[in-house]
């Protein structure tokens, strides 16, 4: 399955409109203990938490891993230290971390912390992968603590954290022409809806149509802003079925992309002929339409690779072993969409230090 990068594109610009109904997006906050700054510590994205790996498909995909654990390859161990649903498999034997990778891990903080603060000069942590990991916020509060001028921090990779809108704010309001915030991440980052409002001529549309926020926004500003929209992007947005839905949209949607959209599958029941089946099978929210087509088509238009990376298909997998690409397999759930929404729903929730 292709994964959305972040970009270091110059931003699509808004051509000068101005949105003036503006939103007020509630967010809830809290104090930092240091600095004083307001950090966001809550979106509206747990409405997309079926995205996720259910409680038995994760126990069955580490007991997989474990009867393949002698088999895997390095690439593979790269992959699964990025993997939050990985991560039991990777501490039962230290031997697999892979801290460059670990280091965007959303479910690792307790490892990277301690490693941190450990030795807070090692080389070990990867800084890139750092910057854009939401579980790492007090590491990156702490660096630039440490180190004003924060040479370590990718701003590139902190404009996507969903964690660290109350820095990037910071930097806005201390230097309005920063040159610091990459508006392509910010505009894909679901926790900067606030901010891309406030700076509505920095918006990058095409990453902004990936931003699973950002619907209630592209809905309310699509006539003025309609050719801006990339709709490829859209087509796989968790928050864009509303627009997605109306009548005089349907021959602008990208079929394959909606093919990978968990909350579209109502739409592609009742137009399977668009339904494109390689990204089909890597989207969790299909897994019904997928066992129908293996149980009713002697030739299954069921691609194999792809399915290997779908997080609610590993009942499937587990079946036909002899089917799975281990490299998707061990690469599952390892999207920005997929971290965000695991970071709001499991870690924050759970763990009082992030908030």
């Amino acid at each position: 399955m292709t994964k959305k990068r972040f970009s270091k594109r110059k931003s699509k610009r808004t051509n000068g409109r101005k949105y003036t109904n503006k939103r007020k997006y509630k967010l809830r906050r809290t104090k930092k203990k240091r600095g004083g700054s307001n950090r966001i510590i809550n979106v509206n994205i747990q409405k997309f938490s079926n995205i996720l790996m259910t409680d038995a498909n994760r126990d069955l995909f580490l007991q997989m891993l474990r009867n393949n654990a002698n088999n895997l390859t390095e690439r593979q161990l790269l992959f699964l230290s990025e993997n939050p649903e990985a991560l039991e498999f990777i501490k039962e034997d230290p031997s697999r971390i892979r801290w460059d990778t670990l280091s965007k891990n959303v479910a690792a903080f307790e490892l990277l912390n301690e490693e941190y603060e450990r030795d807070p000069i090692n080389n070990r942590l990867n800084w890139s992968n750092i910057s854009r990991n939401p579980a790492a916020i007090t590491i990156i509060e702490e660096e630039i603590q440490r180190n004003p001028n924060a040479n370590r921090i990718d701003w590139v990779n902190l404009s996507a954290n969903p964690a660290a809108i109350h820095i990037l704010q910071e930097e806005l309001q201390n230097n309005p022409n920063t040159n610091r915030i990459d508006w392509a991440n910010l505009s894909i980052n679901p926790a900067a809806m606030e901010l891309l409002e406030e700076y509505q001529h920095n918006i990058d549309w095409n990453s902004l149509c990936a931003n699973i926020s950002s619907g209630i926004f592209i809905k309310e500003t699509i006539n003025q802003n309609e050719f801006n929209i990339n709709w490829n992007q859209l087509s796989a947005n968790l928050d864009a079925i509303d627009i997605l839905e109306q009548p005089q949209y349907n021959n602008k949607i990208s079929w394959p992309e909606l093919s990978l959209n968990p909350e579209a599958i109502h739409i592609l029941r009742t137009n399977e002929n668009y339904i494109d089946w390689k990204y089909l099978s890597s989207n969790p929210g299909a897994i019904e339409l997928i066992e129908e087509e293996l149980q009713s088509n002697q030739n299954p238009r069921i691609d194999w690779e792809y399915l290997s990376a779908n997080s609610a298909a590993i009942h499937i997998l587990n079946n036909n072993p002899i089917l799975i690409d281990w490299d998707m397999f061990t690469s599952n759930c390892t999207t920005y969409e997929y971290d965000c929404v695991y970071y709001f729903t499991n870690i924050l929730r759970t763990n009082p230090i992030l908030k």
